[in-house]
């Protein structure tokens, strides 16, 4: 059976739509603003195609991985997952291939602020279809988990905070060069080829992003701690979902003022750092950039088709 296959270093590698879409995720996972399905496109080295061939067998074995799950319970969310996959393929995806396709008009001859903020608000808007579609579903699985099954989540989410603490014990300057590594690496991997001096840059803009790490590890400790009183309560779906719609369809506002502010910040950095690699891109780069996302387009249609 697929529960038991050492999926993890593939679950590691793809941050899969069903896995990243769930509301618990939220919960257990540092939130990005691309954690839609749009996360596959930017983050995986793999082909959307088997992506999207092991969509299900990943948010499976996640769930399962975070719940223990009984055999009942694997057999209802398999059907339920392959529904919400073939609801998805024939209603949303082809939004996915038109956001890429005008994308890549407006990215053709350089980026501009409105764009990409065009961008952003559409992602957004796409992510909150998605998670519309699960909240129900999930929600009604929340509500029948067993006080055993809550137990062993929470040992899950102790063991996932460890693993956060001892990053954020790092020194500040070896995290901040972590994320000029990764900044670095996904440049490469969308343009190319980078210059001495396009790597200077870019290694400056990654390195004046704000810290919010070691703030987002309390926030989310605290909503742990509120989910798992939520889960505990004995509340009934209905108002699990209520909840789960107040903290993850406007997901910024369900925080306090001060993190608010933090993450607004952080956007508003992301955005002008975006813009400032944009500047800096030969045409070459550009069309590397063109190229992939013409890749991602086909890979889409070829899904929608299929």
């Amino acid at each position: 059976m697929y529960y038991n296959m050492p999926w993890k270093k593939l679950a590691d590698k793809i941050p899969i739509l069903w896995f990243e879409l769930l509301p618990i995720r939220t919960i257990i996972i540092p939130r990005r603003w691309w954690v839609v399905f749009f996360s596959v496109l930017l983050l995986t080295g793999c082909t959307l195609k088997i992506a999207y061939q092991y969509a299900d067998w990943i948010a499976l074995w996640a769930v399962d991985d975070y719940f223990d799950l009984s055999a009942e319970q694997k057999t209802l969310l398999e059907e339920k997952v392959q529904r919400h996959l073939t609801w998805h393929k024939q209603n949303e995806l082809h939004k996915y291939s038109v956001l890429l396709k005008e994308f890549k008009q407006k990215g053709q001859d350089g980026l501009e602020p409105e764009e990409i903020e065009w961008c952003f608000t559409k992602i957004e808007y796409l992510r909150k279809n998605l998670v519309q579609r699960l909240l129900t579903d999930t929600s009604v699985f929340l509500a029948g988990l067993t006080q055993e099954q809550i137990e062993f989540f929470e040992t899950q989410l102790m063991e996932f905070n460890e693993s956060a603490l001892e990053r954020v014990k790092l020194p500040q300057e070896e995290r901040r060069q972590r994320r000029v590594d990764r900044t670095l690496e996904f440049s490469e991997d969308w343009f190319g080829q980078l210059s001495a001096n396009q790597q200077e840059k870019i290694s400056q803009l990654s390195r004046q992003l704000p810290e919010t790490f070691t703030e987002r590890i309390k926030i989310r400790k605290i909503r742990q701690k509120e989910f798992l009183e939520l889960l505990r309560s004995g509340s009934s779906a209905k108002a699990i979902e209520t909840q789960l719609a107040a903290w993850f369809l406007d997901v910024d506002q369900s925080y306090p003022p001060h993190y608010q502010q933090m993450i607004e910040k952080q956007k508003e950095a992301v955005k002008r750092m975006m813009l400032s690699i944009d500047q800096i891109l030969t045409p070459e780069q550009r069309t590397h950039a063109i190229e992939k996302i013409d890749e991602w387009i086909e890979d889409i249609d070829d899904i929608i088709s299929s």
